[in-house]
């Protein structure tokens, strides 16, 4: 789910007005929200739900699942001209910068812990062209995705 041009879009956004059509006599409102926010709202607001966030361990029972999960896959990119940095191993992990977009709260942060990256080497950002700009520069090693 995305802002385009001050509204809503993207598949989320797309899920729920068919989710909508299906359910005349109930009333709703939605609104775009950064991840962390989502969550405590969800959380502390009887009557909310959200869409779109990662099912990993440490969400499992904080939340009531509705439906089924789609699968997940996560990518770190480099630049092609980096063609040396590898992550082949667990320590190779431990050697790199890493860039995170898409604010605080998000599971990226996660998976790079549990895959042996140092919370020192986790460089969060709010929007994912930051994380980009840094690529360019060399001030990251890998952006995640």
């Amino acid at each position: 789910m995305f802002i385009k041009d001050k509204k809503s879009a993207g598949f989320y956004y797309d899920l729920l007005q068919e989710m909508k059509k299906e359910m005349d006599d109930i009333e709703f409102s939605y609104n775009y929200l950064p991840i962390k926010r989502m969550i405590i709202t969800t959380q502390e607001e009887p009557g909310t739900m959200c869409m779109g966030l990662t099912r990993n361990p440490e969400r499992e029972n904080r939340f009531k699942r509705v439906g089924p999960s789609m699968p997940r896959r996560v990518g770190v990119y480099r630049l092609k001209s980096r063609d040396k940095l590898r992550l082949k191993t667990k320590e190779d992990f431990t050697k790199y910068k890493f860039g995170v977009g898409r604010g605080r709260g998000f599971a990226a942060i996660q998976d790079l812990l549990t895959h042996g990256v140092p919370l020192e080497h986790i460089e969060e950002v709010s929007r994912d062209r930051s994380n980009t700009k840094k690529l360019f520069n060399n001030r990251i090693d890998f952006t995640h995705q």
